[in-house]
């Protein structure tokens, strides 16, 4: 697998998650090894921003939106937003 494929595997999971929510799922994804390994070309500050928005993810799956501050929806977009900025930092290697 490429890095490439690897970005779209993490992609198309918070697709599936778009459309039929499973939190644990996505995480499984996002946490899986072969498909994150690839993605060891990437700086190591790409790693440690995406084990903090899993890290965040499941506190706010923890505890009720009202107890956490950390908003499952605004965290989903951040990993869209890190697998784009992830894409084009690839690109420009």
């Amino acid at each position: 697998m490429t890095a490439t494929e690897s970005l779209q595997t993490l992609r198309d999971a918070l697709d599936r998650h778009a459309q039929s929510p499973d939190i644990p799922r996505l995480l499984k994804h996002w946490r899986d090894e072969a498909t994150l390994a690839p993605l060891a070309v990437l700086p190591p500050a790409y790693d440690q921003v995406r084990q903090s928005m899993l890290q965040r993810l499941d506190m706010a799956v923890s505890f009720s939106e009202e107890s956490c501050s950390f908003s499952p929806a605004s965290l989903l977009a951040e990993m869209r937003l890190w697998a784009d900025k992830a894409e084009a930092k690839l690109a420009g290697m």
